[in-house]
């Protein structure tokens, strides 16, 4: 086995700390569904406090986690003072800076997801690299960010496109498609004739064929309530008595003409107690009850026109022909009130569609290759299961234990890519 090496920051006196020979044991949670992965590191006589400190763990001399505390608990054996740190990876700091920015097509980013994302971490994370942030050959029509963590608007926009990201040890932002992957394809066998040494733990492999609550071969996508892209005229002539008019849909940006003059927006005001006793305003627009309002009673024979955006909701729907040929039919929603745009509700379904609409085979195993990451491709060779194809990594748990004697290994999640089951 090879060399485990452990250190961790102690930023109250500003130093590092090298707590090799007292760590116990650790483990590394990562999956494609999150771009944040959770760590626990189990030691003995540990006497500082290190919350919000840096972890930073190598093997080999070759650094193959980052993470950062934020959880210390302290128990007492009849052997020593054990404690367990929890973590996640440097992502966190992603959820720590507020970000108010917009996007469009008109901009340098041109709408490009990839070119979005570069631009966030140039901004609000410096630190980072984006060496493997990749283009998606796709544009957004317009994204908004207001007062958001970083790591939600990164969320946002790789959910859009569906595509994933992670930042990794060296501190490098990858960006990736989930159902293609990323890297090259590894090879994992149990057969001794490849161009690889088996590298499959014995009695580690098993695979499985499951419907979860994620597939979904017609997909519901429910946006945001927002203004519709073209004016609606309602008409009415006054009789001398009524001072209210219905109208038939929740008006947004409205203006009301009264015998074919325009009435000056200052006179023209939500309906509220305080404009009510405003005696500059001569007309109320009530938005929730769907009505207009003069102050007092036009004339009879008045002809008022309201011209006004209606208030649409943004909703659509996606569907599998040949999944729901093949299943039945299994519906979804998609409750997302940030998607205000048409093209946005059909990015995001087409790319759920793609990632759920299918059954696919799943399968997991052991290894002893940390080279292992979420997102890569795997072609996995196994004659006594008569499997000979291309699976996705989903997800990775890597397990060390020290000190005594360090023993490492990595349980491997994967989906095998193509058509369903």
């Amino acid at each position: 086995m090879g060399k485990l090496n452990v250190t961790m920051t102690y930023k109250a006196v500003g130093g590092v700390v090298d707590i090799t020979d007292r760590v116990l044991s650790m483990s590394v949670d990562e999956s494609v569904d999150s771009a944040t992965s959770k760590f626990t590191l189990v030691t003995k006589d540990i006497h500082e406090r290190h919350p919000l400190d840096d972890v930073v763990i190598s093997y080999d001399g070759e650094v193959i986690y980052r993470g950062i505390v934020e959880s210390q608990q302290e128990k007492l054996t009849h052997k020593y003072r054990k404690t367990t740190f929890k973590g996640t990876d440097v992502s966190l700091k992603l959820d720590r800076k507020v970000v108010r920015e917009i996007y469009t097509p008109d901009d340098v980013q041109g709408g490009k997801p990839e070119e979005i994302i570069k631009a966030l971490v140039s901004k609000y994370a410096p630190y980072l690299t984006v060496n493997n942030v990749q283009d998606t050959g796709k544009t957004i029509d317009i994204i908004a960010f207001n007062y958001e963590p970083l790591k939600v608007c990164i969320d946002r926009v790789a959910n859009l496109v569906g595509w994933n990201w992670y930042v990794d040890e060296e501190l490098d932002l990858h960006f990736y498609d989930r159902y293609e992957g990323q890297y090259e394809t590894k090879l994992f066998t149990t057969k001794d004739d490849l161009d690889v040494e088996p590298n499959i733990m014995h009695d580690s492999f098993s695979v499985d064929y499951s419907v979860t609550k994620k597939t979904a071969n017609r997909v519901w996508v429910v946006g945001a309530l927002t203004a519709s892209q073209s004016s609606r005229d309602e008409y009415f002539t006054a009789d001398g008595n009524n001072s209210i008019f219905k109208v038939a849909s929740r008006p947004r940006n409205y203006e009301i003409y009264v015998d074919g003059a325009k009435v000056p927006s200052e006179k023209v005001k939500a309906d509220t107690s305080y404009n009510e006793t405003d005696e500059n305003v001569e007309w109320l627009v009530n938005y929730a009850d769907k009505y207009i309002r003069a102050k007092s009673a036009p004339v009879s024979g008045t002809e008022i026109r309201f011209n006004y955006f209606p208030e649409v909701q943004i909703i659509d729907y996606f569907e599998d022909p040949d999944s729901v040929a093949k299943y039945g039919l299994f519906e979804k929603a998609l409750l997302d009130r940030k998607i205000t745009e048409k093209e946005t509700a059909r990015q995001r379904g087409r790319a759920e569609l793609k990632r759920n609409s299918q059954v696919r085979r799943k399968a997991e195993f052991r290894t002893r290759d940390l080279s292992v990451k979420r997102g890569q491709i795997l072609r996995l060779v196994l004659p006594e299961m008569s499997i000979d194809s291309t699976w996705r990594v989903t997800s990775v748990l890597t397990d060390i234990s020290a000190p005594d004697r360090v023993n490492y290994s990595k349980k491997v999640v994967i989906e095998e890519i193509g058509g369903g089951v």
